[in-house]
């Protein structure tokens, strides 16, 4: 099963069965175990925001989160899922995947960071997940700049409230 259909499940299963503990606008997703290997992956995410001015038909109402995913082999993640997504940015292709970059700006600093998304995905993966991990720990606040198809440059800005200790958490779930 791939990346992107686990945390589709992973994200699903959030919006229908909040772990118990919700944690300052962060909320962990139930453990998501993969039947053929048994791997056992932990989710958190952000509240779902939708982008900072209205998007038009068919874009109305988007919804989008930021996400951090770990698994029992210390790999770790950090994600942004959509609810619909369709760039128009120049990609650099890669293989299967696209290579974007995107400013960001945690807090008030702006800087450029890379993201990929698999063909016909609606998850967008930082490049360097630890540098973004690093940074939703430290950070209060999170803005995404995108080229949206049809919409021109689109924003989602995104709660870190609770992000420390959901991770926190997450990785300790995971170590067990």
């Amino acid at each position: 099963m791939n990346m992107n259909r686990i945390i589709k499940a992973a994200a699903i299963l959030y919006m229908i069965f909040p772990f118990q503990a919700a944690l300052a606008g962060w909320e962990m997703a139930r453990p998501s175990r993969d039947e053929m290997t048994g791997e056992i992956r932990i989710y958190t995410f952000s509240d779902s925001v939708t982008s900072t001015t209205p998007m038009d038909f068919p874009y109305t109402g988007t919804k989008s989160w930021l996400g951090f995913g770990c698994d029992r082999e210390n790999d770790e993640w950090a994600f942004i899922g959509f609810s619909s997504l369709n760039l128009i940015s120049q990609p650099i292709r890669d293989y299967s995947v696209y290579i974007f970059i995107f400013r960001v700006k945690f807090d008030d600093e702006v800087i450029n960071m890379k993201m990929e998304e698999s063909r016909n995905s609606d998850f967008l993966f930082f490049r360097d997940s630890t540098e973004a991990i690093r940074r939703f720990i430290r950070h209060t606040m999170v803005k995404l700049e995108l080229d949206w198809f049809g919409q021109g440059k689109v924003y989602f800005e995104y709660s870190l409230e609770g992000a420390s200790d959901a991770i926190r958490r997450a990785r300790e779930m995971c170590r067990q």
